[in-house]
């Protein structure tokens, strides 16, 4: 779903631009030895760092979205934002909101998340401005 890719050999990076739609990424992490839960994610931008671990062989290091986050683990969180940074080496994930792109916690508006990923923890305050929370459907009888 990308528009553009680059791919920086000498650096180490790859960025990713969707102008007429997201760029949408899918992933399963291997947490200690074991596959962990899908997690599916689309944004507009996407610029990744990565540092060589063995002769030939690279992990993430930095991830960096603009323009539009959605990340959902199936199963698990939901995020919505403007930016996305994740810090492989601190294994921490920060979402951040604006006016025409605010952010959301599984469906909660807060000013901003900070997500461990190695506790699965969360930390966000909830937002002072105000937002509007969706009613369940009504269930029909017969």
């Amino acid at each position: 779903g990308f528009d553009k890719l680059r791919w920086f050999t000498t650096d180490n990076r790859i960025t990713a631009d969707g102008k007429t739609k997201s760029v949408n990424m899918n992933y399963l992490p291997v947490v200690e030895g074991k596959w962990g839960q899908v997690v599916r994610s689309a944004a507009t931008h996407i610029e990744a760092n990565f540092t060589e671990v063995a002769s030939g062989r690279s992990e993430l290091a930095k991830l960096q979205t603009t323009g539009g986050v959605f990340y959902r683990e199936v199963g698990g969180n939901e995020f919505v934002g403007d930016t996305l940074f994740y810090d492989a080496a601190k294994s921490l994930m920060t979402v951040a909101g604006t006016g025409q792109e605010p952010c959301l916690l599984n469906g909660a508006l807060v000013d901003g998340i900070e997500y461990d990923l190695a506790t699965g923890k969360a930390k966000t305050r909830l937002s002072s401005k105000p937002g509007a929370l969706r009613r369940p459907a009504k269930s029909k009888t017969r």
